[in-house]
């Protein structure tokens, strides 16, 4: 948003919207996505892709920014983080252990040793912010050699994940649909194209609670 700015003095994000006009519980925003370049440091990263420190992670830490802004209000903080290593820093991919399709626009494919690598990241940024955020919500998990039985990422992210915060839910998005798709999910991801289509008579659906 362009009205959100960092206050160099007070070193928190400001807005101008007062919090209680928007009535908001919970606050997610996204570390990354394809690219190397997260909102937060995350020394794993760097190490495991031979990279220096700061040249993929932010120094300034936006997360923590953002939860002594959000926290004196009660609002809780959520985080977006994909479940493999970016994949436009191909050679990143490969030394983390994951397979590269021959079509540089398609992710990365899962294999235990990239998993285990990046469930690693994860365990990073879970530890740094502990019981200041209560819930991940995990993109790209939504393919067969994901939760193949030699592979098991969820398993391994789900652990990485609550090693911080044990209380903190999870999701693995199963891609467009309300269905389950792992046992480690904690609540419903949520990614439909027609949010309306779909109503929730009460808090459960499938084991998992509604986002």
């Amino acid at each position: 948003r362009r009205d959100l700015a960092v206050d160099p003095q007070k070193d928190v994000l400001v807005c101008p919207i007062p919090s209680e006009l928007v009535g908001a519980d919970y606050f997610c925003i996204t570390l990354n996505q394809c690219e190397p370049s997260f909102l937060a440091p995350n020394d794993v990263y760097e190490d495991i892709a031979g990279h220096p420190r700061g040249a993929d992670s932010s120094r300034y830490d936006i997360p923590a920014a953002l939860i002594r802004a959000l926290k004196p209000r009660g609002i809780r903080l959520m985080l977006y983080a994909p479940g493999a290593a970016p994949r436009i820093d191909r050679e990143a991919c490969r030394r983390f252990g994951f397979r590269m399709p021959a079509d540089p626009g398609l992710d990365p494919i899962y294999t235990r040793k990239g998993a285990e690598s990046w469930a690693r990241v994860l365990e990073f940024w879970s530890r740094r912010y502990g019981a200041d955020v209560v819930g991940w919500w995990i993109d790209g998990c939504n393919r067969n050699e994901c939760i193949a039985p030699d592979v098991q990422a969820p398993t391994l992210y789900a652990k990485a994940l609550k090693s911080g915060n044990p209380h903190a839910v999870v999701a693995f998005t199963p891609g467009m649909t309300l269905g389950k798709f792992v046992e480690e999910d904690d609540y419903t991801a949520g990614e439909v194209n027609e949010p309306f289509m779909t109503s929730c008579g009460a808090r459960w659906a499938d084991g998992r609670q509604w986002q």
